[in-house]
């Protein structure tokens, strides 16, 4: 069977993709974008930090300007993808 249940749900009137996960916890250096909050968490766990993902499955470009801006203001130099 095919289970059609989101993986995420939000409240009403809250929009995911205004929002980066982990975004607390990020410090200068190189950041690490994953492919949901659940690996963000799982990297911690791990004890790897600058850890963030989106709250969304596909990623607009608003969300790579915020990421963008984000990376700027917290002086990280690089960004890798997993």
């Amino acid at each position: 069977m095919k289970d059609d249940s989101p993986i995420l749900t939000f409240p009403n009137g809250l929009d995911p993709q205004e929002y980066i996960f982990g975004v607390d916890k990020v410090t200068g250096g190189q950041l690490f974008l994953v492919r949901n909050p659940l690996d963000v968490l799982k990297a911690f766990e791990a004890g790897c930090g600058n850890v963030v993902s989106f709250l969304t499955e596909e990623i607009k470009s608003i969300q790579l300007e915020c990421l963008a801006a984000l990376m700027d203001e917290r002086q990280c130099e690089s960004l890798s993808f997993f």
